[in-house]
């Protein structure tokens, strides 16, 4: 074998194993910890008969008679008159406190860092009216309740889902996650003595000749992470 072909042998070995190799020298056990499953309920009430009447607007003061929707807001728009309905829900999220992590993570020394391994979500309960928007799912410190807070970093985004669509909890989706939610997760885990934040923002709009909202949907999420702990 020539110098150059064992010198390329070598560094491939190396590249390959300088995970195992760095953990060696830190002397770390990694642990996957599924966080209990976070549950993100929204409730419109009972269903309104028939479609949101179209009315002709050149203001938002004409819109008023729309129909009253929980947390709906009523406006003008391209001279059609609308609904908008923003939900925000926050979770506030204590690992010191979440079912089994004690045990599997808790009692270490010490956390070298956290990985973000998954974030799962499904809804076994879907009676809305109307199809879900995209739901952008933040996450923070604890306190964090809209999504303009600069503490506030968006974890990643689950796409809209058909009218009555549902997704079984055997069968979850994978939420599609940000590198900068990622980073802010793994680092807020880290410091899991602190409780962190899930805040799940979703804007629904409802045009003239469109189904009036109502129903319930029931939305759970579930990071998976990856706890490397110094022995």
């Amino acid at each position: 074998m020539t110098t150059t072909l064992r010198s390329l042998v070598l560094l491939a070995i190396g590249v390959a194993g300088c995970g195992l190799v760095e953990n060696e020298i830190k002397n770390l056990t990694t642990v996957d910890y599924a966080v209990p499953p976070q549950e993100m309920k929204e409730d419109f009430g009972a269903p309104a008969a028939g479609n949101l009447p179209m009315v002709a607007c050149s203001g938002d003061a004409d819109c008023t008679k729309l129909p009253a929707v929980q947390g709906a807001t009523p406006s003008c728009s391209g001279g059609q008159c609308i609904l908008t309905v923003t939900v925000r829900t926050t979770i506030p999220v204590d690992l010191t406190k979440q079912g089994g992590f004690v045990a599997a993570v808790g009692n270490s020394p010490a956390v070298d860092h956290v990985d973000v391994k998954s974030v799962s979500y499904w809804a076994p309960t879907n009676t809305l009216t109307v199809d879900t928007p995209p739901v952008q799912v933040y996450v923070g410190p604890s306190t964090i309740k809209t999504e303009t807070d600069p503490n506030a970093t968006l974890l990643g985004t689950i796409p809209p889902l058909p009218r009555g669509q549902t997704v079984p909890m055997n069968q979850p989706m994978q939420m599609s996650l940000t590198p900068a939610g990622q980073a802010a997760l793994s680092m807020l885990a880290k410091s899991f003595q602190t409780p962190l934040g899930l805040l799940a923002v979703a804007k629904v709009v409802v045009h003239g000749g469109q189904p009036v909202p109502g129903g319930a949907i029931d939305l759970f999420v579930q990071p998976t992470l990856t706890f490397a702990l110094i022995k």
